[in-house]
């Protein structure tokens, strides 16, 4: 399954819908798992500041940016590069699907309405807000004690802190053409890196994998 607008209309009326029953008065801030977000951040401007291509880019986390393996490069390197390889182009969903039967009806529904804002968002300020208020349902619904609602609430953090540090780059000026890119393709590396987060509960991963949906898209 890919980004199509015809088989997602339906799944953008839930996100809209839904959280409406859910005041946005919970912020990201009252996310028990925003420090995902803030620090797959942080290791992804890292990966875009010491290297030119997403080849090495496992490798560059562990090396260049600090990151915490938890086991030797090699290993990591071999267990999580075939996460990488998956194309940005397929869905959350799809990307998520072997593990449907570790979430409930209900959480998994997360991951199709991400999808669905990917797919129907205006601009990436709509999407920043969609995000927001598909968060503070799950803020409000969702028990972080537990492995699969943790799971959608991290997810749900690197999906908005992914999408403003992608709309810095959205906004640079026309002239810096190596950082150029159609808004929406944002939107959808935004998506590679929830799902390489989601699969793998590792938040290094999921920043190489926005580094390299990124440079795929923008090749």
């Amino acid at each position: 399954m890919k980004y199509n607008s015809s088989i997602t209309k339906f799944l953008l009326l839930s996100a809209l819908a839904l959280p409406a029953m859910f005041p946005a008065h919970a912020s990201a801030a009252d996310n028990p798992m925003d420090h995902v977000g803030a620090q797959h951040n942080m290791y992804l401007s890292c990966l875009l500041e010491t290297g030119d291509s997403a080849a090495d880019s496992l490798k560059r986390l562990v090396e260049k940016c600090g990151y915490d393996a938890g086991m030797p490069l090699e290993d990591f390197i071999k267990a999580y590069q075939p996460v990488l390889d998956i194309s940005p182009l397929v869905t959350i969903t799809e990307k998520m699907s072997p593990q449907r039967d570790s979430f409930t009806a209900y959480e998994f529904s997360f991951f199709e309405r991400m999808d669905a804002v990917v797919a129907q968002a205006k601009d990436m300020a709509h999407a920043e807000a969609l995000f927001a208020e598909l968060e503070a349902e799950a803020i409000a619904r969702l028990d972080a004690k537990t492995a699969s609602g943790a799971t959608v609430l991290g997810s749900l953090s690197v999906a908005s802190h992914s999408v403003r540090f992608w709309s810095k780059y959205d906004v640079e000026p026309a002239g810096n053409v190596a950082l150029r890119m159609r808004w929406w393709k944002w939107l959808i590396v935004a998506a590679a890196d929830v799902a390489g987060y989601a699969l793998t509960h590792d938040i290094g991963v999921g920043a190489s994998a926005s580094e390299t949906a990124y440079d795929l898209l923008n090749r």
